[in-house]
C-alpha cells in the first residue's frame, strides 16, 4: 500500500511512471479536498470484491481501508471531495537478473509487464549487445568484452514521462580475451583484425585458466617484442602490419583454445596513377577484403562501387572523364579517402 505520509516519494522512483489512461493504470493519485482536507491521496488497482471498484485506498493516517471508484468516491469522513486533479501512474518494478555473466553465453533481464509503457534497453560501455526484447519488458543480451558495462532501461509512459533504471553488470574475461593500448586508443577491445595508428602498441592478453600465452608471429615485417608470455609490443610503422597465433596453454602444454590476432595501419595509402586513363593501382594488403566507392565530384550521384579481395587494381574506364573521390572501406569503416582524375 502506498505510504500517505509522504505521497511524493513513490512518485520520484524510477519504478514508477506515469500513463495517460486510467485503463493503464496501476495507482491513482488525486488531491482531497474539503473541511478536513488531507491533502494528496493514492489508490492502488486491486482485485475486489465490490464489483465495479478496481481501487482500494487508505484514506488518512487511521481511517480505514475504503473501497471506491474514481468518478464518485464516497469516503467515511463527511465533506471530503476528490479534486479534479486525477493522474494515472503504472509500476514495473526494478531491474531483475544476473549481475555477474560470462562471455559465451546469453542472459535475460526483465521488470514487470506493463500497458501503456515503452520499454528501451541499452548498453552504457558497449560491452553487451542486445540480442532480442528491446522494446518489451524483457530483455536478451550477449556480452562481447569483459570488464564492467551497465544495462540501462527507459521507461515511457503514455503521458510522455520516461524514469530510467542501471543494473550495474559485471562481465568475467574469456580466455585469450584483451585490451591494446595505441597512441590514440587505450585499452580498446583486442579483435581478430585491428585498424591502429602508426606508433606503439602495447597489448594486455589472459587467460584465467590457462598456465601460459604463446605468441607465435605468422606474417607481417613490423618490429614487435613479446614479454611475460600474455604481452607483445609493436612499433607500428605507416602501412604496416603483423600478425601471429595466439595459444593459451595448460600447465603440461596442451592446448586450450587458439586466436589469429592481426594489427594494420591504414594511414599512407599509395594510389597510382593519378590522374588515371582507367586503371586504378592500390598498395592495399591482399590478405584482406576492401571495398571501394567512387563518387562523382561533379555529379554526386553518380556513384560506383568496387569489392576488393586478394587485388589491388581496378578499372574506371567506363566512367566519364573528370574528378572523383575515392573512399576505401575496410569492415563498414572508412580508412582512407583521396581524390582522383580520371582523363582517358
Amino acid at each position: 500500500m502506498i505510504n500517505e505520509t509522504a505521497p511524493a516519494s513513490w512518485k520520484n522512483d524510477n519504478r514508477y511512471v506515469k500513463v495517460a489512461s486510467v485503463n493503464d493504470a496501476k495507482i491513482v493519485n488525486f488531491q482531497i479536498s474539503g473541511a478536513n482536507s488531507l491533502g494528496e491521496h493514492s489508490a492502488v488497482k486491486t482485485d475486489s470484491p465490490f464489483g465495479p471498484t478496481k481501487y482500494m485506498s487508505k484514506y488518512g493516517n487511521d481511517g480505514p481501508l475504503v473501497a471506491h471508484d474514481l468518478m464518485g468516491s464516497v469516503y467515511h469522513l463527511k465533506g471530503q471531495v476528490v479534486a479534479n486533479t486525477m493522474e494515472y501512474w503504472t509500476y514495473v518494478g526494478g531491474i531483475s537478473g544476473n549481475e555477474n555473466i560470462n562471455i559465451g553465453s546469453n542472459y535475460t533481464y526483465s521488470v514487470q509487464a506493463a500497458s501503456g509503457v515503452t520499454y528501451s534497453w541499452t548498453s552504457v560501455n558497449n560491452r553487451f549487445s542486445i540480442v532480442s526484447g528491446n522494446g518489451t519488458h524483457l530483455v536478451n543480451i550477449s556480452p562481447t568484452q569483459s570488464g564492467t558495462d551497465i544495462l540501462r532501461l527507459t521507461i515511457t509512459g503514455t503521458s510522455g514521462q520516461s524514469k530510467i533504471q542501471y543494473f550495474p553488470i559485471v562481465i568475467a574475461p574469456a580466455c585469450l580475451d584483451g585490451t591494446y593500448t595505441s597512441s590514440t586508443q587505450t585499452n580498446a577491445p583486442l579483435n581478430t583484425v585491428n585498424a591502429v595508428s602508426a606508433g606503439q602498441i602495447i597489448t594486455d592478453i589472459l587467460c584465467p585458466s590457462a598456465s601460459s600465452i604463446q605468441w607465435t608471429h605468422t606474417s607481417g615485417s613490423a618490429p614487435y617484442w613479446i614479454w611475460n608470455n600474455n604481452n607483445v609490443l609493436i612499433q607500428m610503422p605507416s602501412s604496416g602490419n603483423i600478425s601471429f597465433k595466439v595459444d593459451a596453454k595448460t600447465a603440461n602444454g596442451q592446448t586450450i583454445t587458439t586466436r589469429n590476432i592481426t594489427f594494420y595501419n591504414f594511414g599512407s595509402f599509395k594510389i597510382f596513377p593519378n590522374p588515371t586513363s582507367g586503371l586504378v593501382n592500390i598498395d592495399i594488403n591482399p590478405k584482406l577484403a576492401f571495398d571501394a566507392e567512387i563518387i562523382s565530384l561533379e555529379a554526386p550521384s553518380l556513384k560506383t562501387y568496387i569489392r576488393m579481395e586478394g587485388e589491388s587494381t581496378f578499372d574506371i574506364s567506363h566512367l566519364p572523364n573528370g574528378e572523383y573521390w575515392l573512399k576505401i572501406y575496410h569492415e563498414g569503416k572508412v580508412i582512407n579517402e583521396q581524390r582522383i582524375i580520371l582523363k582517358k
